[in-house]
C-alpha cells in the first residue's frame, strides 16, 4: 500500500527543493526541477520548457484540470511533447527522455507492473486518487512557501528601514550643538534594542510585528 501513498505524506530523501524552497516556474531546466511543482506551477513551467512559450489560458486550464483528476505529470509532458509546437530541444532536458521512456513501456501490456504500482505512471484508480490528492497538497505547500518567501523579504525590508530610521535619528542628535557638560560618546545600537520611544509613533505597529 505504500506505493499507493502520496509522496508528499512520506519522508522525503531524495527532495528535489533546495533550502529556498521548491523550483520557481520560472527557471526550470531539469526534469528533477520540474517534478517538484504541482498543479498550475507545473503547466506554467512545462510549456516553456517543452513548447518554448507561456502557457495560454486554454492549455493551462486543461492539463491542470488533468492533474487535479490524477493523471501523473509525466503523463502531461508526453502530450506536450508529440504536439505540433514542440520544440527541437525537448529531448535535451536532463531526465525527460527516460521519463518518457518508462511512461510508454508502461503503456504497453509487458509493462503492466508499472501500470499497477508505480505511483506516478500506474493506470488504477487508487494511485489516481492518490496522485490527485499529491498534487492538491504540493500545490498548497508551494503557495505556502512562496508566501513565506514573501514575508521574510517584507521583515528584511522593515528591518532596512528600521536601521536607516535610527542612523537618522543619532545623525540629527549629533548634529545639535553640544553642551558644556561633557556626554559619553553614543554607540551604534542593534535593532533590537530599539525602544518605541526612540521612533516616531507610526511605526510602533511596525515594532510589534518584528516583537522588538
Amino acid at each position: 500500500m505504500s506505493g499507493q501513498i502520496p509522496k508528499l505524506l512520506m519522508p522525503d530523501r531524495t527532495s528535489t527543493t533546495s533550502k529556498e524552497g521548491p523550483a520557481s516556474k520560472d527557471r526550470v531546466a531539469t526534469l528533477k526541477e520540474l517534478m517538484s511543482l504541482y498543479d498550475e506551477s507545473f503547466v506554467q513551467a512545462a510549456y516553456p520548457l517543452l513548447l518554448g512559450r507561456k502557457a495560454d489560458p486554454n492549455g493551462l486550464d486543461y492539463y491542470t484540470s488533468r492533474l487535479r483528476r490524477g493523471f501523473g505529470r509525466v503523463s502531461v509532458i508526453a502530450q506536450l511533447v508529440e504536439s505540433k509546437e514542440a520544440t527541437e530541444e525537448w529531448d535535451k532536458v536532463p531526465g525527460i527522455r527516460s521519463a518518457l521512456k518508462r511512461y510508454y513501456a508502461s503503456r504497453r501490456l509487458s509493462g503492466w507492473k508499472l501500470a499497477l504500482r508505480d505511483p506516478e505512471l500506474g493506470r488504477t484508480p487508487p494511485l489516481k486518487r492518490a496522485r490527485a490528492l499529491e498534487n492538491g497538497l504540493g500545490a498548497q505547500r508551494q503557495a505556502l512557501l512562496e508566501a513565506i518567501s514573501k514575508l521574510s523579504t517584507q521583515n528584511t525590508r522593515i528591518e532596512q528601514l528600521l536601521f536607516e530610521l535610527l542612523e537618522t535619528k543619532v545623525a540629527s542628535e549629533l548634529s545639535q550643538p553640544k553642551s558644556s557638560r561633557p556626554m559619553p560618546e553614543p554607540r551604534p545600537r542593534r535593532i533590537d534594542e530599539i525602544r518605541k520611544a526612540d521612533i516616531p509613533s507610526n511605526y510602533c505597529a511596525l515594532l510589534d510585528v518584528l516583537q522588538l
